[in-house]
């Protein structure tokens, strides 16, 4: 759990650090969001020569009866959770200050020196409020993870009720 605490000759502090892990993040999920989209088309084929009109109407009564039977509407899926990252901000601001203030003091009484007491202090509570955001932030990661995958599980459901339905009345779907 090595910390590189000499961003700054790199140009990058730890909040720019985070938010281009953020991107990334976000820019994976709508890669494997599209790609699932992408996988879940289903190919209907009329088996027993069904009119067009016909398979129209099959398929929004199987919808129907698949959306009644698993709970889930594809045309209304859960909206996503969005995480507010404008807190943890606001207290990494907060905590450096104070760890600043208390440092100055213990530099102060212990050394003498207020200056270079301020400047560990806002380190070490610079780091500490660091961990805490990547904590929380890895928690909410894992939060919208399990909340897609939960989509994910239902939309599947959805797929293999309408599937049958559309089987049951002579259709081939793949």
């Amino acid at each position: 759990m090595g910390y590189n605490f000499d961003l700054s000759r790199q140009g990058l502090s730890c909040e720019k650090i985070l938010q281009m892990k953020c991107i990334r993040s976000i820019l994976t999920a709508s890669m494997l969001l599209t790609s699932a989209s992408i996988m879940a088309q289903q190919f209907i084929y009329p088996a027993e020569g069904q009119s067009p009109e016909l398979q129209q109407k099959d398929e929004g009564e199987c919808y129907v009866w698949a959306k009644g039977q698993t709970g889930f509407d594809p045309a209304a899926p859960p909206p996503a959770s969005q995480a507010s990252t404008s807190a943890p901000a606001k207290r990494k601001r907060g905590g450096i200050l104070r760890g600043a203030v208390v440092g100055a003091a213990v530099g102060e009484i212990v050394d003498d020196d207020a200056g270079e007491g301020a400047a560990a202090g806002a380190i070490i509570a610079g780091s500490r409020q660091a961990k805490r955001n990547a904590a929380a932030q890895q928690k909410q990661q894992a939060k919208a993870a399990n909340s897609q995958a939960k989509v994910d599980d239902q939309r599947a459901t959805y797929s293999r009720a309408f599937s049958a339905c559309l089987e049951g009345r002579g259709y081939t779907v793949k």
